[in-house]
């Protein structure tokens, strides 16, 4: 992995970046690590950049009863990382080693969550690895281990309801940090000159186009980005949005013409 430049951080150790930061951060890695997706917008195999490039371990456990916890990120050797036995309906621990992400089952038990997939192990490899490593390593207590969320975890579990987490309501280390590894994963799947080689031939268009005709434009817009980057409409047109392509106001248009349909 490439050495990032150097960036503000609080008394305890967590990072201060805005989105501009971010997005030169975001930018800089898949340049190292694929710089033809830069040059020619395509999928960024997530997989291969946990495991190769940032060289992280993978595991997959149920994490929960109820598939409210998408994924962690274990930053130092652990015997009692908590999972979900499902077959004897109970909570255990299992030893993972440092340096590993942690995928919950679910999102494997059926294709129609690769995208969700793919957006926590971005979130978990692009986000947490790469910018809180030293902040959990630095406050990690092996002494002092506990089954609740707490500074003194060598683990981050990262929740179903904080995945879209707006910076406007981001309160805690914990809201900012999520809010880190959401954006830095999200530039990591969507790189900005990726996106914007892809948007060209739609930004003519949109100029002369009626309010009716944006709505439809901003559909395949959003389907573009979803499809040549294998990412969820949503997390498409969240990136769209943020890139100034879309207005922030704008719904899915999708949904807008499905309900238009009805």
């Amino acid at each position: 992995m490439i050495q990032l430049p150097p960036y503000n951080k609080k008394r305890n150790g967590v990072p201060v970046l805005s989105a501009e930061e971010l997005e030169q951060i975001g930018e800089a890695l898949v340049k190292d690590f694929c710089p033809e997706v830069l040059s020619q917008p395509q999928e960024v195999d997530i997989d291969a950049f946990a495991e190769i490039y940032m060289g992280l371990n993978q595991d997959i456990q149920y994490l929960s009863h109820n598939g409210i916890y998408l994924g962690m990120m274990v930053f130092n050797d652990t015997d009692r990382l908590p999972v979900y036995d499902p077959i004897e309906h109970e909570a255990k621990y299992v030893s993972e080693s440092a340096d590993t992400v942690v995928i919950d089952k679910t999102l494997l038990d059926d294709e129609k969550h690769i995208h969700r997939y793919r957006f926590t192990m971005a979130h978990e490899a692009a986000g947490h690895a790469v910018l809180h490593k030293s902040y959990y390593r630095r406050n990690y207590n092996p002494d002092q281990l506990s089954l609740f969320d707490s500074p003194d975890e060598p683990w981050v579990q990262c929740r179903k309801d904080m995945a879209e987490i707006p910076i406007r309501k981001t309160k805690t280390d914990i809201d900012w940090m999520e809010w880190q590894a959401n954006t830095l994963g999200s530039i990591v799947l969507m790189p900005s000159a990726s996106v914007k080689k892809l948007m060209a031939p739609y930004e003519a268009k949109l100029n002369k186009s009626t309010e009716a005709q944006c709505t439809v434009l901003h559909n395949e817009m959003i389907e573009k980005v979803s499809e040549v980057f294998n990412v969820s409409r949503q997390a498409a047109l969240i990136r769209l949005k943020k890139l100034g392509f879309v207005d922030k106001n704008v719904d899915d248009p999708g949904e807008v013409i499905r309900c238009l349909r009805i």
